[in-house]
């Protein structure tokens, strides 16, 4: 199992993909940095941009593929073919969209299940939503569970809030070993980490706040407005 330190920070380093930051060779360099800084992993997308990084960094690694559902919402590595192409590069963990919509004819769990008795020596983050997603997603053999998704479905939008959601982390903590947590998804603030903390699960992810120079630049300039 993937041992976490206390106040493990995870940072995802992405770019959109019209982003000018969208190449292996930049976000490489930006997770070295991160790195040195103290972060504990790396969370990254796109097979082009992981080759890198898995060969040059000694941390951890969440490799992701994403892509878009039909409706437009948010897609996490959902294809078995994606998968195996992770392993080829070398990831050791992986997540995948633990939801339960169809893609290719399985549910997220299924493909969960499916990945963990063809591939069982790979670790799994099912990115969820709600709380039935990641009990199943752990029945279904997934090591870790993301709140990535919450707020980012489309049966949690409506009632998602702008901030961390920390009533949802609370229903999650109830019903799930505290180390089979990942907290992810709007963490824009310092603080927010320190209150996270406190709950000692396995670990936060933070993204656009840390690696996002565009975001960041908008926050500062709405800031004057």
């Amino acid at each position: 199992m993937l041992k976490s330190s206390q106040n493990s920070l995870f940072v995802s380093c992405q770019a959109k993909p019209k982003s000018f930051m969208n190449r292996p060779d930049v976000l490489l360099s930006i997770a070295k940095d991160v790195i040195s800084a103290g972060a504990f992993g790396i969370r990254a997308e796109g097979i082009d941009n992981l080759i890198g990084m898995i060969e040059s960094l000694d941390v951890p690694v969440i490799s992701l593929v994403k892509t878009n559902f039909d409706d437009g919402s948010v897609c996490i590595t959902r294809k078995m073919s994606q998968i195996e192409k992770l392993i080829q590069i070398g990831s050791k963990l992986i997540a995948i969209d633990g939801t339960e919509r169809v893609h290719e004819g399985l549910t997220g769990p299924k493909l969960i299940s499916l990945v963990k008795k063809k591939f069982p020596e790979i670790e799994i983050v099912a990115d969820i939503s709600i709380i039935e997603e990641a009990k199943k997603s752990i029945d279904f053999g997934a090591d870790y569970v993301a709140t990535t998704l919450n707020g980012y479905t489309p049966w949690t939008i409506p009632g998602s809030c702008k901030n961390f959601d920390f009533n949802f982390l609370d229903s999650l903590c109830s019903e799930m070993k505290l180390k089979q947590i990942i907290a992810e998804g709007r963490i824009c603030e310092p603080k927010t980490i320190s209150k996270i903390f406190e709950y000692d699960i396995h670990s936060v992810v933070v993204g656009k706040a840390i690696t996002g120079p565009s975001y960041i630049t908008s926050c500062f300039l709405n800031q004057k407005l």
